[in-house]
């Protein structure tokens, strides 16, 4: 979800430094390539990175900052998402979102942005025992949708998440940043924005409907 279908983790982040600043205390890191798809488990280890009982706390504290400065989802949507969504349903592609973020912010991105209607599954790193770079969510995400791997096709933009859709065995597809630049070589193909993967799947279905 975060990085690919909205441009949400300097948002993420963005809100974090601000609640920390509010508090008066220093995280452990404000570099953005450190949060690019993680968990939030993950995230808030590199927040508080020693003392587990002040990070519990924090984490409580910002439930209730979250509340009260929510994201709006539709402004940072992605430009090319809902036309992308439209032509994979249009021609019957079997559409899965496999986020490590929490199934709560997942659910009201999709809402907020009137989503929801194109996936036929939704996955959330909390639904597995072990979050991205596992390849566990895409194993059980591949699973529920009953397919083979070897026509799956996994967009993903941090380095996190295409380490658990390579290690899952399937096809994966990077899509580069606007704002900052990351190391996705490991991906088999990396693309620019949702117009230049459009074309591709046109000419997927152009190949099999041949």
């Amino acid at each position: 979800m975060d990085g690919v279908l909205v441009n949400s983790e300097r948002a993420y982040l963005e809100r974090r430094l601000n609640f920390f600043s509010e508090k008066g205390i220093q995280p452990g890191s404000d570099n953005l390539k450190d949060y690019l798809g993680v968990s939030n488990q993950r995230v808030w280890e590199l927040l508080v990175p020693q003392n587990i009982k002040y990070r519990q706390e924090l984490r409580k504290d910002y439930l209730k900052y979250q509340e009260t400065h929510p994201l709006d989802y539709r402004k940072i949507l992605n430009k090319g998402v809902r036309g992308l969504l439209c032509y994979l349903q249009q021609m019957d592609f079997a559409i899965a979102l496999a986020s490590a973020g929490e199934l709560h912010e997942v659910k009201r991105m999709l809402k907020e942005c009137h989503l929801e209607y194109y996936f036929d599954l939704v996955m959330s790193g909390e639904m597995v025992d072990r979050n991205k770079p596992d390849p566990m969510i895409y194993h059980a995400t591949v699973e529920k949708l009953g397919l083979p791997a070897s026509e799956c096709i996994v967009i993903e933009d941090s380095v996190t998440g295409i380490t658990a859709a390579k290690r899952a065995g399937l096809e994966t597809w990077a899509l580069k940043p606007k704002d900052y630049e990351i190391d996705q070589s490991s991906a088999d193909k990396i693309v620019n924005n949702f117009e230049e993967i459009l074309k591709k799947f046109q000419k997927i279905s152009e190949k099999y409907n041949s």
